[in-house]
């Protein structure tokens, strides 16, 4: 789907000459095109790495042989998301794709006219990614990775008896602030009382689940 999204951008937005960045024109044979695709996440994950390598071998795979991919982490740092956007705007990137949230917001604030295709996002509305007006012109599409969250609630209360759900997240990244209110919501319509506890980064996760372990009957 990402693919899809991706070529049809390039096709799109270099045929019609409404990429006023792009450094190439489109040709009709993918291998002839030797143009810059930005690939960039937000921090090396099993996850986000899946969707970096399948973007790869898919591009490969539909006749992009020749094309330059740049591809960048962020390491976890805002700072350095917001340095790879400025780095693929001088490169005049034909299309960008930002893996995760803050990589895709760093993308969006920078590239006003290039394709930014976004993955690995929950609530790309919520992140001001897009509007809920499907016909908003805009260059900005993608696809998120929103989870049912009530389902997977509903499956806790399946493995046991559980009257308090412990749930821990940063409550600096909108998908997670996100995925909290929705399994609060989830929790009161089930009748079990959510205890939650926030991190601002991966180091604080261990201690966070020490605390809240002996409080609830799942995390």
């Amino acid at each position: 789907l990402i693919l899809l999204i991706i070529i049809i951008s390039i096709l799109s937005g270099c045929k019609k000459n409404e990429a006023p960045t792009a450094s190439a024109p489109m040709p009709d044979n993918p291998a002839d095109y030797k143009g810059t695709i930005g690939i960039a996440k937000i921090i090396a994950h099993p996850a986000l790495d899946a969707v970096e390598q399948g973007v790869i071998d898919e591009l490969k795979v539909q006749g992009y042989v020749n094309a330059v991919i740049d591809v960048q982490n962020a390491n976890g740092e805002i700072a350095t998301a917001a340095s790879i956007a400025t780095k693929f705007k001088s490169q005049k990137a034909d299309v960008v794709l930002g893996i995760a949230t803050p990589m895709a917001l760093a993308l969006a604030n920078q590239m006003r006219d290039t394709p930014v295709v976004f993955s690995a996002v929950t609530d790309p509305i919520d992140a001001g990614l897009r509007t809920t007006n499907d016909t908003e012109k805009t260059n900005i599409t993608g696809v998120s990775d929103m989870t049912p969250v009530k389902e997977q609630v509903i499956l806790a209360t399946r493995l046991k008896d559980v009257k308090k759900l412990g749930f821990i997240y940063n409550a600096g990244e909108s998908n997670s602030v996100v995925l909290h209110n929705l399994t609060k919501q989830a929790c009161d319509e089930l009748g079990i009382e959510l205890i939650s506890t926030t991190v601002t980064n991966t180091s604080e996760v261990k201690q966070a689940t020490e605390i809240i372990a002996p409080k609830v009957d799942a995390i």
